[in-house]
């Protein structure tokens, strides 16, 4: 994992308790977090634990469970344009601005 390009996009919405139906709500899940925010938060911290120096990359959008909010944000739209171009050389450059609505972060700075 730790020499991949991969990021992680979580909805800051998307914090109702599983045990209300909004997730997984059976006692294994419910170990890994009682949210979906939290269960990926909590997914960032043991990637970093579990692959010491590396840190992952993430972004937390202002929306819930929701595919299309996350894939209209100017982060995702960076990272599956800008980025890609400048990587494959059709021009462009990598990175972008947040967005404005994010609440927060954890975005590298590789």
């Amino acid at each position: 994992w730790a020499t991949k390009d991969v990021r992680f996009l979580f909805g800051s919405h998307d914090s109702l308790h599983c045990s209300v139906g909004a997730c997984n709500g059976r006692c294994e899940a419910m170990l890994t977090g009682k949210s979906r925010l939290q269960r990926g938060l909590n997914f960032m911290s043991y990637l970093k634990h579990l692959f010491p120096g590396s840190q992952p990359v993430w972004y937390i959008y202002n929306g819930g469970h929701s595919a299309g909010i996350a894939y209209s944000s100017q982060t995702f739209k960076s990272w599956a344009f800008e980025d890609f171009e400048a990587v494959g050389g059709a021009g462009g450059e990598a990175g972008g601005e947040a967005d404005e609505d994010q609440e927060q972060g954890g975005e590298a700075d590789e």
